[in-house]
């Protein structure tokens, strides 16, 4: 058999085959470890992105459930818990609360993290802001994902509509009892005004008082709901039927009185007001109502005439006492810096609470004594004020005062109509003299009236009252709703009932007169739909509220953001 050299060129091409098919496969090899490698780290990537995006979620459900918890402590307190027993638990630091919620374990082994903090827990302030923050630290020893919400709130409560308010400190005494009633169910600008009884009684009064303490005798009561200050103790819930706010706040500043400067007519009349107003040939301002500025004066008996409509201002400390009267279809409005008191004959208000008003800046204590029955608004947010009498007594109409005393049996009856009634404020009425001629004896006069309404907002259902001293056979783009005497009252048709901010309408008419250039006198308008209110005890602000509402929501992201609320939060927030 022939020996076979390895050197021959055979076996020389199969080794180099050989070669090339292992270099061929070692190199498939590292294509598909490098493959492999690429797709693992591919799928280890993705897996990191869908943990973070999943903790990210559940980062921002953590922290939504630290706001939830705050405001739930919110509500707690605002529904008259008090503050140490709904913040149980958390750390209170001034006017700030802090609290960190136990560990959450989370899925894949992460741990979250709940911090939260308010600022103005105790309702210090009128929109407490709340930041959340939830770090959730992943299993894999990533970089932990931290989200941190914040959201202000708001008590849905209102300062409108508080019927009576006591700025510091009330005190009933037994037997006196405190509720409402509406002496104007219709809201008509005209009335009819319903007297006061028990059979139109109702038990939503509005009452509030903002600082220092509340004393009920063993019998007193208020019907209707409480809104107490912050520090304010509350009474046992027998003693009123409605609702309990606590950590109410707002302001009742005096409005801004009359001055000469502000009227277009006016009479300077010293110290000697006469007994009967207006005085005879006295003209009213261009809103229909008479001004007399007095000085040092004491205001007293004084008869206001059937159907005009009397303002005074008294100041040098004019002092208020019995003797006022008004007719069913008068009104007097009293603004002074001196005390009211009525111990004797009180007033006589033939119309309702609306129709006499008294403002005072006065310090000093005024006082209702031995009067059996008092219709005004009283507005004395500075001065203190006891109502007494042996045999009690009754308050019906409104009152803002910093301090109250109602003596046993005198009651307090808020008419709900002041709340509800309409304002002339905003509207201002002119009358224009067109044309007269002689008819016979007498004269036929034909002239118009302008209302404009001086509001910032659209204004409807219009109504028109004026005095005339004749008659009135004729009128156009008005309906006559009703005379009476010589008052006329005109409301609008059906396509003239809105006026717009700014915007102004005509009524005109034909009317006889026994003389020339006859005028028509207390001119007023209101309208049925405004939002403003006769009274005023509805002050500004804002106070604790059986629901808390969020009115801004935001995220905080990135390192600027997170270290503004570390500074916000004294850095218990990171």
């Amino acid at each position: 058999m022939p020996t076979v050299l390895l050197t021959s060129p055979v076996l020389l091409r199969r080794s180099r085959e050989r070669g090339s098919i292992l270099l061929v496969a070692m190199l498939m090899a590292a294509a598909i470890a490098l493959v492999l490698g690429s797709y693992l780290k591919l799928s280890s990537n993705a897996l990191k992105v869908a943990h973070r995006t999943f903790f990210s979620r559940d980062a921002n459900n953590l922290a939504e459930a630290g706001l939830e918890e705050a405001i739930y402590r919110l509500n707690l307190m605002a529904a008259g818990t008090a503050a140490a027993t709904a913040w149980s638990g958390w750390t209170l630091i001034g006017t700030n609360a802090t609290y960190t919620l136990p560990s959450f374990n989370r899925n894949q082994n992460a741990v979250g993290v709940v911090k939260v903090y308010v600022a103005g827990y105790d309702g210090s302030v009128t929109t407490p802001t709340v930041y959340s923050q939830a770090v959730v630290t992943p299993f894999d020893g990533s970089p932990p994902v931290v989200k941190t919400l914040t959201i202000s709130l708001e008590g849905s409560g209102s300062t409108t509509g508080l019927g009576l308010v006591v700025l510091n400190t009330a005190e009933l005494a037994d037997n006196t009892f405190a509720n409402s009633f509406n002496s104007n169910p219709s809201n008509s600008p005209t009335g009819p005004w319903l007297t006061y009884s028990s059979s139109i009684a109702t038990t939503d009064l509005a009452a509030g008082i903002l600082a220092g303490t509340m004393t009920f005798g063993s019998s007193a009561k208020i019907y209707g709901n409480l809104y107490l200050g912050a520090g304010v103790t509350a009474p046992a819930s027998s003693k009123y039927t409605g609702t309990l706010t606590t950590n109410y706040n707002a302001t009742y500043p005096l409005p801004t009185y009359p001055t000469t400067a502000s009227v277009s007519k006016y009479y300077s009349v010293g110290s000697s007001l006469a007994s009967t107003l207006p005085v005879s040939g006295h003209v009213p301002a261009s809103d229909g109502r008479y001004y007399y500025f007095c000085s040092g004066e004491t205001i007293k008996n004084i008869s206001i005439t059937a159907g005009k409509h009397v303002t005074i201002v008294g100041s040098g400390g004019s002092k208020l006492e019995d003797g006022i009267t008004v007719p069913s279809s008068s009104s007097c409005y009293i603004y002074t810096d001196g005390t009211i008191r009525l111990d004797g004959s009180g007033f006589s208000n033939s119309s309702w609470a609306g129709a006499l008003r008294v403002y005072t800046s006065t310090t000093s204590n005024c006082q209702i004594d031995g009067v059996s029955k008092t219709v005004a608004c009283f507005y004395a947010p500075n001065a203190y004020l006891e109502l007494k009498g042996d045999s009690g007594g009754d308050f019906t109409g409104g009152l803002v005062v910093k301090k109250l005393k109602a003596s046993n049996s005198f009651d307090y009856h808020y008419d709900k109509a002041l709340s509800n009634a309409v304002s002339s404020a905003n509207l201002e009425v002119t009358y224009s003299f067109t044309n007269q001629w002689v008819v016979g004896s007498a004269y036929a006069v034909q002239g118009s009236f302008k209302i404009k309404n001086n509001s910032s907002a659209s204004i409807t259902n219009w109504v028109l009252s004026f005095d005339w001293p004749s008659g009135i056979y004729y009128d156009w783009d008005g309906v006559l709703a009703s005379h009476v005497g010589n008052q006329y009252v005109i409301t609008n048709e059906s396509y003239n009932g809105t006026i717009a901010s700014g915007a102004e309408v005509t009524f005109g008419l034909l009317a006889t007169a026994t003389a020339q250039n006859i005028y028509p006198t207390a001119l007023s308008a209101v309208t049925g739909s405004s939002t403003n209110t006769l009274w005023a005890p509805s002050g500004s602000g804002t106070g604790g509220s059986a629901v808390y509402s969020v009115t801004n929501a935001l995220e905080l992201q990135g390192a600027a953001d997170r270290a503004t609320v570390a500074g916000l939060t004294g850095n218990f927030l990171r």
